[in-house]
């Protein structure tokens, strides 16, 4: 692959905890693990794990992060300001996030005489040009980015149904870290968030952040109808956020027993659960806000350590679940159907295996090295295309 290009990477986080942070972590890992030369700018307010691989490659010099201006309207002067004082080594840029670093980005690259372009993902894709001033500055940036990809065709569409416009887009799926999650021959120790599960239960587990979005009350009634057929079935949900709403809501339904709620676990204690669990569920839908899921890198997560997956028909996630061979697909807010699927998989194990084989060979086709492949196709399109001009 040609690697004459250096890149120069603008994001907000690059820990675990976070999509955006994730996502710019094993990107830049892949990255690192090719030999691609590339710089990582983040916010001079955050801090970094120095344990990091490519920590040598990272600079602190971004501003904050804010998802919007709003009515601060100075904010987009010191944004301006501040985007002055970036230094960069590459000669490509390249926003790992939506806004406001795509315009960042946009800056950067006008003052250097570079190429540009952003990644977007979810629910921010098109949030910012819902208000103003946002619109106008992230409209700007879209409009003269050279390349533009997104995590998802549902992303994709949306972003232009909104816009009016289609920038020069191309869907390029998230990638999931294959070799982590699926070819360590033993399970990993359990750690102290890990709780001791009797291995004659069966584990429904779900990994998501604790919001609205993310359709844990759904798949809370719907566990509910499970628990009545399936007496050795536990829900296992792990993410961040208020827990005691949904813990509250699980006594209601006379639940509370069977279900755990976890957050701040390491990748080695959510391999254990990935690994321990007979089927992985994430029920999402769009709230009132407009707020989607971009993709689900989980069920890939799941799909990796060879788990069959229960989604929904909801924003980017049929893109991360084929219905039918890697998982089911069921209408968001309907336990009914979410019940029936997930009660057949825990009934059939011979579905569950085929499933969970067929989610492995579809996981494996999104490992980080296969995807940072199609970037560096889309690089390598926009530097032709920069000596031409």
């Amino acid at each position: 692959m040609n690697k004459e290009f250096v890149l120069t990477l603008f994001s907000c986080d690059a820990s675990e905890k976070t999509g955006w942070g994730r996502f710019t972590r094993e990107f830049c890992l892949a990255l690192h693990n090719e030999s691609v030369p590339f710089e990582l700018h983040l916010p001079k307010t955050i801090s970094v794990d120095s344990s990091l691989p490519f920590w040598k490659h990272v600079r602190l010099d971004l501003p904050p992060m804010f998802l919007s201006i709003g009515k601060r309207w100075w904010r987009s002067i010191y944004l301006w300001r501040e985007s002055r004082r970036i230094k960069i080594l590459g000669n490509i840029i390249h926003s790992l996030i939506e806004f406001p670093y795509g315009v960042v980005a946009y800056w950067t690259a006008c003052r250097y005489g570079l190429p540009f372009g952003l990644t977007v993902h979810g629910t921010y894709a098109v949030e910012p040009l819902r208000r103003f001033p946002d619109r106008w500055l992230y409209k700007r940036a879209l409009k003269n980015a050279k390349f533009v990809t997104a995590v998802s065709k549902f992303t994709a569409q949306r972003l232009v149904n909104v816009l009016g416009f289609a920038p020069p887009l191309t869907v390029i799926p998230n990638g999931v870290n294959f070799s982590l999650f699926a070819e360590s021959k033993e399970n990993p120790k359990k750690g102290k968030g890990v709780p001791t599960i009797a291995s004659s239960q069966e584990i429904i587990l779900c990994v998501g952040a604790l919001k609205p979005r993310k359709g844990i009350t759904t798949l809370l009634e719907a566990f509910a109808k499970i628990a009545q057929q399936a007496p050795s079935a536990h829900l296992i949900i792990v993410g961040f956020g208020n827990k005691h709403p949904y813990l509250q809501m699980a006594e209601g339904l006379g639940i509370g027993n069977r279900v755990t709620l976890l957050n701040n676990l390491t990748d080695q204690d959510l391999i254990r659960l990935y690994r321990e669990c007979k089927v992985f569920a994430l029920l999402p839908r769009e709230d009132r806000r407009g707020h989607f899921e971009g993709f689900g890198l989980v069920y890939l997560e799941a799909n990796s350590c060879g788990k069959p997956v229960v989604g929904t028909f909801s924003g980017g996630v049929p893109d991360a679940v084929l219905d039918g061979v890697t998982g089911f697909l069921v209408p968001p807010d309907n336990p009914e159907k979410a019940a029936e699927a997930i009660l057949k998989l825990l009934r059939d194990e011979k579905l569950r295996q085929d499933m969970g084989q067929a989610g492995r060979k579809w996981a494996q086709e999104h490992d980080w090295p296969r995807i940072i492949d199609r970037y560096f196709r889309a690089y390598e399109r926009v530097m032709e295309q920069n000596r031409k001009e």
